[in-house]
């Protein structure tokens, strides 16, 4: 068990690159939580900027994918797959007037949760939680039934 922790520790590093405040602190003990269990399987960062321009500068030149409401929808087990097919993600969570279209057009791909509609600030909670499931998937734990 030891050495699956430290290949997926040593093996994934993830990104998430989001515009607006701070974490809200109605979801920065769930966040915290997760991020908390996440130090086990990889190497994790928020990166929250300002504006969409500084969005906009720091992907430039990088590998993402965009959470967005029309993008591909996955079940966890694949989107398990998908995320431990790689090791390096960069992941990009829009503002509240979504994902500026540059930043669409120079993505990978986009990736959606549902149909719906959520706050950004909802997002950022359900992609981590994603992640970690997807983490507890390719361990073969107990976490996702």
């Amino acid at each position: 068990m030891v050495f699956i922790q430290w290949f997926f520790y040593m093996g994934y590093r993830i990104k998430i690159y989001c515009v607006g405040r701070r974490h809200p602190s109605y979801l920065s003990e769930a966040l915290q939580s997760f991020e908390k269990r996440l130090k086990g399987s990889c190497s994790f960062e928020w990166i929250i900027l300002k504006t969409d321009k500084d969005l906009i500068e720091k992907l430039s030149g990088k590998s993402y994918y965009c959470f967005e409401v029309l993008g591909k929808e996955y079940t966890s087990v694949q989107f398990s797959k998908f995320i431990c097919a790689k090791a390096h993600w960069n992941f990009v969570i829009g503002g509240a007037l979504g994902i500026p279209s540059e930043v669409k057009k120079g993505a990978k791909g986009e990736i959606s949760f549902s149909k719906f509609t959520f706050p950004h600030e909802m997002v950022r909670l359900l992609v981590l939680e994603q992640i970690y499931r997807a983490f507890e998937i390719e361990k073969n734990s107990p976490y996702h039934k």
